[in-house]
């Protein structure tokens, strides 16, 4: 199975492949920017998406945003500040950093059954 990790932190986004891993997650690309994501997740279609809110070049949301307009693919976003996500994506899977393994196991767990949507804001 393969994942796309969005996360400008490497230290963090090892982090994050340890525990896909332990989910039988056994390829991994990882993003640190909105245009590489998108761009990644073109090249091959990830099974699962984890997405940090805030990136250092463009946002997590916007790049998940992008990849999944015209595809379901589960998304658990891991972030800091919850605020901007759920303006965005109002039935986001989200786990707050710093997070546990298990956390994280459990959020993926449930984003492998559910559907998030996305809200348009005004201005958009």
């Amino acid at each position: 199975m393969h994942a796309l990790i969005i996360e400008d932190d490497w230290l963090i986004a090892d982090l994050i492949q340890g525990g896909l891993s332990d989910l039988g997650y056994t390829s991994f690309d990882v993003a640190r920017n909105e245009d590489e994501a998108v761009s990644l997740a073109e090249e091959r279609c990830p099974e699962l998406i984890t997405a940090d809110g805030r990136l250092t070049d463009g946002s997590g949301v916007g790049a998940v945003r992008s990849i999944c307009e015209n595809r379901q693919i589960p998304v658990v976003f891991i972030t800091g500040d919850q605020t901007p996500i759920v303006k965005i994506v109002p039935d986001a899977i989200i786990v707050d950093k710093p997070f546990r393994t298990d956390d994280l196991k459990e959020a993926v767990g449930v984003a492998l059954t559910k559907r998030i949507t996305f809200r348009r804001l005004h201005g958009e």
